[in-house]
């Protein structure tokens, strides 16, 4: 069994009711991280970063590790300029680890916008 699943927040749903997508570990310390801004831009980033990693070299011998989701795209991720903005206002932050990877991570999304 994963020991992450995919969800949705309501807390964080726009105006039109569109609610963010993220990715929960519940590993050993619960925490999520962002990852669109609603459904439909969740497929669009993961079908790009599916149709990425399959071109890569080395993907038949070493298969998904070659390039991990979300942790190695933050460029893809940061074409949602919705979840961009919403990352820079700090609207995660209540979800997010306080660890140095993720606000690496944070850090190469926004500077990929």
């Amino acid at each position: 069994m994963l020991a992450y699943h995919y969800a949705t927040v309501p807390r964080l749903a726009d105006a039109r009711g569109l609610q963010p997508v993220v990715k929960v570990d519940v590993h050993e310390e619960p925490y999520a991280v962002p990852l669109a801004s609603n459904v439909d831009r969740f497929f669009d980033t993961y079908s790009r970063y599916l149709e990425s990693l399959v071109a890569e070299p080395d993907y038949e011998e070493l298969g998904p590790a070659v390039r991990t989701f979300p942790w190695q795209v933050p460029e893809l991720i940061a074409r949602d300029l919705p979840l961009v903005e919403m990352l820079q206002a700090g609207r995660f932050d209540f979800l997010m680890p306080k660890n140095e990877e993720t606000r690496s991570w944070v850090a190469m999304i926004l500077g990929a916008a």
